[in-house]
């Protein structure tokens, strides 16, 4: 998640996040996420707010 300015802490953070549009994942190893559908959800929310910054 280097691209997007993210460390691990909040990568997992956003990635658990209801919204997110996780494709398959979340045994704490390998999350599929696709991108455009990532970058959407992104812009729409507060990312500060799904950070927990």
């Amino acid at each position: 998640m280097e691209n997007y300015g993210l460390n691990k802490s909040d990568t997992y953070r956003i990635l658990h996040h209801e919204d997110c549009p996780i494709i398959t994942g979340g045994d704490g190893r390998k999350f599929l996420v696709e991108k455009e559908a990532f970058e959407n959800f992104l812009r729409r929310k507060d990312v500060t707010s799904v950070r927990g910054a």
